[in-house]
């Protein structure tokens, strides 16, 4: 998050309802703030939401969580049961040379990525501005960076690493002493838990449900904000743009530079598939495919292989495969019929499939994750600097900080 509340004034309006929103409302009125949260839509909770479908639960965006212990006590006491990833699923693939591979790369590759991992680099970084891909192959090497960093980027932020600023995209990845090894780094770090994949057994709309519940009397919805409102404490949790419109008056230059940040656009689609259709049933977490490999699709989510309740009878088989990113624009112009047939092509290579699905559940997002670029950058200093400088005025969104739900509900566990 950027900038900070007023200690002694004790309400807070909050503008925007995705899920930035609603946690941020939720601990604040916890901690003993009067909160008010606007939202121009119908409904809260932005991108996410959960959809009973014929054979099962349709994910729109995110479709689980990480967790570290911390979050897990806080989603026992908000009332949301989350479920593990099933212990014989837990497998993940990278797709290389037309076959999922647990580990893609080649023995020659992977002791010269240990070779890079005990080393120290080459050169040193700017880690002002360096990207992720001058990172991965600085500190692990092309092949690593190729077959591992970038799909596993992809998977998170549906661009390329080469579009990321490193520092801002993974900061705890970036050395204090850019000189070191990363073996020599990451031995210096103070050992945390690790966070645990899991899910909402009833779904992500689960969550966006229970908090609603729990702001009856805080949450308005259909408001739309036209003009910055004059409260003391004031939190912003709206995308770029909408920011840049609010805060021009007062702030014109970082207003500018919020219409420089990009969005990955995405295509996420569920597909329900008879358990029959396969020979042999895809077992894991899911599979991430590299740029360069012959398949159109970014990676394929797992669903009822990974977590429970996820489809309606043990015979259908639920997949989630996204389309896209800044590699692809272009495939958010497919018809549904054009999109379908991608589908049946690609699921048939990469899992085997014999026949079409049972059903497919399309979402279309034309700004979907923003970009952590040097541009982003630029944002983020240009408001602390300017808007957010005095305390009272926050911003609170998938790009002030990190883009994942775990770092947005840790921001606001430790406000």
């Amino acid at each position: 998050m950027l900038g900070t509340l007023l200690p002694h004034q004790k309400q807070v309006k909050i503008v925007g309802a995705g899920i930035t929103g609603l946690l941020a409302a939720y601990i604040l009125k916890q901690k003993g703030f009067e909160v008010q949260l606007l939202e121009a839509g119908d409904r809260p909770g932005g991108l996410i939401q959960t959809l009973q479908a014929e054979h099962g639960l349709v994910e729109t965006a995110a479709h689980s969580l990480l967790v570290n212990p911390e979050m897990e006590v806080f989603f026992k006491e908000l009332g949301v049961e989350l479920a593990p990833v099933n212990p014989q699923s837990k497998a993940r693939y990278i797709y290389r040379n037309q076959k999922m591979r647990r580990m893609p790369l080649t023995v020659k590759e992977i002791f010269y990525t240990l070779f890079r991992f005990f080393s120290s680099p080459k050169h040193v970084l700017d880690f002002q501005r360096a990207s992720l891909a001058e990172w991965g192959t600085t500190y692990l090497g092309v092949p690593a960076t190729r077959y591992l960093l970038s799909p596993f980027i992809t998977g998170i932020f549906a661009c390329k690493p080469d579009e990321l600023n490193a520092k801002l995209a993974f900061p705890k990845l970036i050395p204090s002493d850019p000189t070191l090894s990363l073996f020599r780094f990451f031995r210096s770090k103070k050992k945390s838990a690790r966070p645990k994949m899991m899910a909402p057994v009833k779904g992500m709309q689960f969550v966006i449900d229970t908090l609603q519940s729990k702001l009856k009397e805080e949450l308005i919805l259909n408001t739309q904000v036209y003009s910055l409102p004059t409260d003391e404490n004031l939190i912003l949790c709206v995308p770029t743009a909408q920011l840049s419109k609010l805060i021009a008056k007062e702030d014109a230059e970082s207003a500018q530079y919020l219409l420089l940040v990009r969005y990955a656009p995405l295509i996420s689609v569920t597909c329900f598939y008879a358990k029959s259709a396969f020979a042999k049933e895809p077992k894991g977490v899911g599979v991430l495919i590299p740029r360069g490999e012959g398949i159109r699709a970014l990676g394929c989510l797992f669903n009822s292989s990974s977590f429970p309740n996820r489809t309606l009878s043990e015979n259908v088989l639920s997949f989630t495969i996204m389309f896209g990113g800044t590699s692809d624009p272009d495939v958010l112009k497919l018809s549904d019929t054009e999109l379908n047939d991608l589908i049946d092509r690609e699921i048939r290579v990469l899992l085997g499939a014999l026949s079409k699905p049972l059903s497919t559940h399309i979402n279309r997002w034309n700004r979907a994750i923003p970009v952590y670029s040097n541009e982003l950058k630029k944002v983020r200093e240009s408001l602390l600097a300017r808007w957010c400088r005095a305390p009272g005025k926050m911003v609170f969104s998938n790009y002030s900080r990190e883009v994942s739900i775990r770092s947005i509900l840790d921001a606001m566990l430790h406000l």
